[in-house]
């Protein structure tokens, strides 16, 4: 998957839930520019980073990186 397919779809899904991503960031234990990072295409998260961000929109993670 590319990382623009990658950051549209993650922000898709988090907009879709009414999370900024700021909240995303505390569901998943994580830092806020962390998110920003991924959805800009600055940063491609690792298979665990993927695996928590999935947790805390309470999806599959095939829904959120397919």
């Amino acid at each position: 998957m590319s990382s623009t397919v990658l950051q549209n779809h993650l922000r898709e899904v988090r907009v879709l839930q009414g999370l900024s991503q700021r909240e995303l960031a505390r569901k998943a234990d994580m830092q806020h520019p962390a998110i920003s990072y991924i959805e800009t295409g600055k940063r491609i998260p690792t298979f665990p980073t993927m695996k928590r961000l999935a947790q805390a929109l309470q999806v599959d993670i095939s829904d959120v990186f397919s």
